[in-house]
């Protein structure tokens, strides 16, 4: 069963949540290694700073305003939202085809299949979530 964020992240296949149940740092260093390509975090940064802290509250996210909207109406995610898509989730969706562009310049093909799943589908699996499975029109086709 797939754990979709606020934002519309698949947690399930986020390299991040994988790697920290088991904190194996080679993994967390991995995961370290592909963000500071992707221009996510500075390098050097200690591998088990990498380790997914969830959405909560207190953890930062990097999509303002999202998560107390979300959390003020009382959903689990964007998609059920009556004003779902509206300018924050247009913004996100903006925000993921830039890293998107970047990640094909700079990540495997493996790395790109799993970045898709847990990152580049936002707008996908949050129309799942919508009464209506309505939502913005993807750019040139992709799924954001």
């Amino acid at each position: 069963m797939s754990v979709i964020t606020k934002c519309g992240d698949d947690c399930t296949y986020c390299p991040r949540f994988v790697a920290e149940p088991d904190g194996r740092p080679a993994t967390l260093g991995e995961v370290r290694e592909l963000w500071t390509r992707l221009g996510l975090r500075v390098s050097g940064l200690p591998a088990n700073e990498m380790a997914c802290r969830g959405c909560l509250p207190q953890n930062d996210c990097a999509y303002l305003g999202l998560r107390a909207c979300v959390t003020s109406r009382g959903y689990e995610n964007c998609g059920p939202c009556t004003e779902y898509p509206c300018t924050l989730t247009t913004a996100v969706f903006a925000k993921t085809l830039d890293l998107e562009a970047r990640a094909k310049r700079v990540c495997s093909a493996k790395e790109l299949e799993l970045l898709r799943k847990a990152f580049f589908s936002k707008k996908a699996h949050l129309d799942r979530t919508h009464p209506t499975g309505r939502g913005v029109p993807s750019r040139e086709g992709a799924e954001v």
